[in-house]
Formats: C-alpha cells, sequence, structure tokens
C-alpha cells in the first residue's frame, strides 16, 4: 500500500507544481482529483483484501472475486501510472477528458465501498 500512496503523492505533488508541463490548472487539478480517487479505492480495496474479504467480494473483473493484497497493490498501481501516461501524452484541449471520467467511474465505486467496508479510502468510520 506504501507504494500506491508514495506513488500518488509524487504525481499530485508534480501536478500541483507544474512539473507535468503543458497544461492548464484545469488539467493539471482532473489529473490529481483522478490520482487521489484511484488512490481511495486502492485504500479501500486493499483494506477489504487485507481483512480477507469476510463477505465480501471484488466487482471489478480485471481484480477477481477475493484478490490478494499483493493483486490489488499491482492493479491500483499500474491504473495511477496508466492514468499519468495517458493524460501526459493527450493533447492539451482533450487533457482532462480521461481523468474525468476515471473520476466518475471512482466516484462510485468509492461510494459502494463505503457502505461494504464502512471505511472511507480505507480509513475505518466505525
Amino acid at each position: 500500500m506504501a507504494t500506491v500512496v508514495a506513488m500518488s503523492r509524487v504525481l499530485v505533488v508534480m501536478a500541483t507544481v507544474g512539473l507535468l508541463g503543458g497544461c492548464t490548472g484545469v488539467n493539471r487539478a482532473a489529473l490529481v482529483a483522478s490520482t487521489l480517487a484511484l488512490a481511495c479505492d486502492a485504500a479501500q480495496t486493499y483494506r477489504a483484501a487485507d481483512s480477507g474479504w469476510m463477505e465480501r467480494y471484488e466487482e471489478n473483473p480485471i481484480l477477481g472475486r477475493k484478490p490478494t493484497t499483493p493483486t490489488v497493490l499491482a492493479y491500483f498501481t499500474t491504473a495511477i501510472v496508466g492514468n499519468a501516461v495517458v493524460w501526459a501524452v493527450m493533447p492539451r484541449s482533450v487533457k482532462s477528458l480521461v481523468p474525468t471520467g476515471i473520476i466518475a467511474f471512482q466516484a462510485n465505486s468509492i461510494s459502494m465501498n463505503m457502505e461494504s467496508t464502512s471505511s472511507v479510502c480505507g480509513i475505518p468510520t466505525r
């Protein structure tokens, strides 16, 4: 989980301070928000996997019904890097489209995870 968190922090800092060039503030904000949404989902999914899934299961067909913590980390590390790479190669005029789609998809996943794991971004609510 530390790898996902560290990678997310690096991307957020790079986007925030403008180290990822050729973009507007809106484009950087989209990358930051989508990276944070992926990191939040990663933390919730990791928490469920680390607790043995109990009565829960993963709905992402790529991960499978009850992925292990290494599988969760590999998937979300790939997703976060992939998000940044796609964002970097997109033309400036449409740079925020992919991150916006990721945010929309992740918002649903995060809200469903909140109900089933009793946590927000992996932090227990009870």
